[in-house]
């Protein structure tokens, strides 16, 4: 049987999550293209900055910045269907998210050359599924 290279790497990943979210403020991230982004768990959660590398690049912070913000509304309500993720449910910490969306605060902010969307929850299950979810996308590049 043929095992994907996304299920590859989440098995080598998984069995170290609970140490990753057990530490606060621990950050991840990768840069694609002209953008840089970066995910931090905390205790409560965890944040994703969106930065443009390239200075003068002010189209693409604004295109950036409402991308961000459309993905952030949408998970705020409950709508995980993200057409920049192929991967689908196969994130891990995605499942959860759907199921108990309303356990989570979602908020959007500008910065100077990006974005910044930060994830809540006071519940212990959600808080580990962002942190899962983070991790997954920091080391598949997932955007």
């Amino acid at each position: 049987m043929k095992i994907s290279r996304l299920a590859a790497l989440t098995a080598v990943i998984l069995p170290l999550l609970p140490a990753f979210g057990a530490v606060a403020s621990e950050s991840v991230g990768f840069t694609s293209g002209s953008v840089r982004e970066t995910f931090t768990s905390t205790s409560s959660g965890g944040f994703e900055d969106a930065i443009v590398m390239l200075p003068d690049d002010d189209a693409a912070v604004h295109q950036l910045q409402s991308q961000m913000r459309k993905r952030a509304q949408a998970f705020a309500r409950g709508d995980f269907v993200d057409p920049t993720n192929p991967h689908g449910d196969l994130v891990p910490g995605l499942r959860e998210m759907r199921d108990q969306w309303n356990k989570m605060h979602v908020q959007y902010e500008n910065l100077p050359r990006g974005s910044r969307v930060r994830y809540t929850s006071s519940d212990p299950v959600m808080v580990e599924a962002l942190h899962q979810w983070f991790t997954a996308r920091a080391v598949n590049k997932i955007r």
